[in-house]
């Protein structure tokens, strides 16, 4: 959704508009964390990144990172669940030397929660999500900003 405020006070009929950029059923009816392209703050963009949500709901939890085209409201998505989660806000990183007008030359960085409490760094390829890289680190995450994996703390008996 794309929310207009107007700047003119002067005028008593100016209201805030909403615009419905994509259809809320292609990124599971939220998305959180947005980010754009750094070459594009303060400027008008045609894509968003986000955390998601993807598959059935009710999942009530993001479990992908998409990326929204507000011109035509496709939705091109990541996701690793149930083995791995976004555990925090998405980043995008062009690419040195990029064209600033290419808003998808780059990389998109995530932090994840793996099933197993695992923190994983992973980079994502900016046109394809394709994996570049995985970093699996050596330490449990407990809890990030809105997920957490409650993994059997009972003692086997």
């Amino acid at each position: 959704m794309r929310i207009r405020i107007p700047v003119s006070v002067s005028d008593p009929e100016a209201k805030v508009t909403m615009e419905p950029l994509c259809p809320p059923e292609r990124h599971g009816g939220m998305i959180q964390d947005v980010c754009v392209n750094p070459s594009r703050v303060g400027r008008p963009y045609r894509y968003c990144y986000g955390n998601c949500i993807r598959g059935p709901r009710p999942c009530n939890s993001v479990n992908a990172v998409c990326r929204v085209d507000m011109t035509d409201g496709s939705v091109l998505m990541w996701s690793d669940s149930p083995n791995m989660i976004p555990a925090g806000p998405p980043t995008f990183l062009s690419r040195p030397g990029a064209d600033p007008e290419d808003e998808t030359d780059g990389v998109l960085l995530l932090d994840c929660l793996a099933a197993d409490g695992r923190a994983t760094f992973l980079v994502l390829d900016g046109r394809t999500f394709a994996e570049v890289a995985r970093c699996v680190l050596p330490y449990r995450h407990v809890c990030t900003y809105n997920n957490a994996w409650m993994w059997d703390a009972a003692p086997a008996a």
